[in-house]
């Protein structure tokens, strides 16, 4: 790879970086630091559920059947465990 496109290759990683990983040392990095957790958070709660209602199961048996396991890090909260039972009681 010539050394041009090797820049150009860690230029645009760089920038991803910076998009996906703000700087949450002012307000305004915290707050889309916040919107990005409340959107995947929310998204992830989307998919679990619209994927527990494809089973026909009751929602009232949800707790049976889905496990979410929230973690508070550095003042967000992560969605970081998704488990799903499929067993078929």
């Amino acid at each position: 790879m010539p050394c041009t496109a090797h820049y150009q290759v860690q230029i645009q990683g760089r920038a991803i970086t910076a998009v996906l990983y703000p700087d949450d040392a002012t307000y305004a990095g915290k707050m889309l630091r916040l919107k990005q957790q409340y959107f995947l958070v929310a998204a992830t709660l989307q998919d679990i559920l619209a994927g527990y209602r494809d089973t026909g199961r009751p929602m009232a048996e949800l707790h049976s059947m889905i496990t979410i396991q929230v973690c508070f890090l550095c003042a967000y909260a992560y969605l970081i465990e998704r488990t799903v039972l499929t067993s078929s009681a």
